[in-house]
């Protein structure tokens, strides 16, 4: 559940920088798109293509899916990226190389712009798998690595404007210092989005040691690549720079509804006892891949981690999680309207796709709010629909049916009695939860808070429930 294991958007990004090896460099003396009514009508397509797997990826499958047919379904996908990336070769450049010496041009090549799309093609995957952390991590630790290299053999060959750390402010300069100043937003944004928990779940899988020595070379990784903005190419392209400007207006986006206080939120109790982990929680996709799955936005993933693990020796086992078989609690006074507890505990290692709930118990707490609890123990029900229960009354124990990959409670509040994950009804929502009486760690600090909204990364333990 900590690091599932989905289609890699990385793929996109090798496929992308296969084929921009295909154009011709456009660092020493490019050649720049020119405008014509064929590059115009490919720059539509282009645009109606990028809007599709941008916005609503899914709608593409449409396209090329038949009816339980996923493989396809992703096929298509993959192959519509790779119609977009691709399509820059047929753009119609200059029949002449630009001189480089002048650098207050900005310029647009073919090369430039198919990286600049590889790497929105791949980010977009990676936020519609729940994975822009992972996405962000890697660019922060491998493109200081790339880059530097890159501007050391670049300025060998004198392709580097070296004047520009010097003179920050010359006016025939402004195109890189516009550059520089969006560059080190992108970068500094990067950095806002550790200490709101956005690689937490790296802390439920290394020790103490190890986690802030990844997240110290995450914020040095960071802050080179913004350091490399002093030292750009002679010529500002124009592609790239606008690829930071879309990623700095998303993750300013993310960072904001992460910190936002939630709209109409639901205030329960804990259902669980102890100390426990929020794996996955919160408002944004940056610190809860949830928001981007229909009918679980507001949606938890809760494990216990203890340290640094959350399971014993190997893990091989699902009794080693220190989650498997813990009491379930109800959260608030209410009537069971659904219960299921026939599906079978997974092994680790397997997951029920068919039943992704898995074993389950709903309860209406009134006002159209019920809550769900998900991925339950089979055979330790201790209600069925129709029962009343009273707040911190047992009902069953944590479990890992249904899809999951390690014992976890998943938690939500929503509007209807009844829930079909693998086919959520279309009037189906989820309102934002808010905890009563909780003792939060985050950070590091730990504070009582009468209405907690915990968010991935947070430790928690109500004081309504004894140890």
């Amino acid at each position: 559940m900590f690091l599932a294991v989905v289609p890699p958007p990385a793929g996109y990004g090798v496929i992308g920088l296969a084929l921009s090896f295909m154009a011709a460099p456009d660092v020493a003396t490019p050649r720049v798109l020119v405008a014509s009514r064929r590059n115009l009508v490919i720059a539509i397509a282009m645009l109606v293509v990028a809007t599709g797997l941008v916005l609503t990826p899914q709608l593409t499958l449409w396209l090329v899916a038949l009816p339980g047919s996923s493989d396809l379904a992703f096929l298509g996908v993959l192959l519509l990226a790779a119609l977009l990336l691709a399509a820059p070769l047929a753009l119609r450049d200059a029949s002449e190389p630009q001189d480089r010496a002048d650098p207050r041009k900005s310029v647009a090549g073919k090369r430039n712009l198919m990286l600049a799309l590889t790497g929105l093609v791949a980010f977009t995957f990676a936020y519609t798998s729940g994975m822009t952390w992972i996405a962000l991590a890697l660019s922060a630790l491998v493109l200081p690595l790339a880059l530097g290299a890159s501007r050391i053999r670049r300025a060998r060959q004198g392709l580097v404007e070296s004047r520009f750390a010097r003179r920050l402010l010359d006016r025939q300069l402004r195109g890189h210092l516009l550059q520089a100043v969006n560059h080190v937003v992108l970068w500094g944004l990067v950095v806002a989005t550790v200490p709101v928990g956005t690689f937490e779940l790296l802390g439920g899988e290394l020790d103490d040691t190890a986690y802030i020595v990844v997240l110290s070379l995450l914020v040095l990784g960071a802050l080179t690549m913004a350091m490399l903005s002093l030292f750009p190419l002679r010529r500002v392209h124009v592609a790239t720079n606008a690829l930071v400007l879309v990623g700095s207006v998303f993750l300013t986006a993310q960072l904001a509804t992460v910190l936002l206080p939630p709209t109409s939120p639901v205030t329960i109790s804990s259902p669980l006892s102890g100390t426990w982990f929020v794996a996955h929680g919160g408002h944004a996709e940056l610190v809860n891949y949830h928001h981007i799955a229909y009918g679980q936005q507001d949606a938890f993933d809760i494990v216990q981690v203890r340290g640094g693990s959350t399971h014993r020796g190997d893990g091989a086992d699902l009794a080693d999680y220190y989650a498997f078989g813990q009491p379930l609690l109800a959260p608030a006074d209410g009537v069971v309207t659904a219960a299921e507890d026939g599906l079978r505990d997974e092994p680790v290692g397997s997951v029920n796709i068919e039943h992704p709930e898995g074993n389950h118990v709903i309860v209406d707490i009134g006002a159209g709010r019920h809550v769900v609890m998900a991925h339950v123990r089979r055979g330790t029900l201790r209600v069925g629909v129709g029962d009343r229960v009273r707040a911190g009354q047992v009902l069953a124990q944590v479990g890992n049916s249904g899809n999951t990959d390690e014992p976890h409670l998943h938690l939500q509040v929503q509007n209807l009695p009844e829930l079909d994950a693998s086919h959520p009804a279309p009037e189906l929502h989820t309102s934002p939860i808010l905890f009563r009486d909780m003792i939060i760690t985050r950070g590091g600090w730990t504070d009582l808070v009468q209405e907690a909204d915990v968010r991935r990364g947070d430790y928690f333990r109500s004081t309504e429930r004894p140890e």
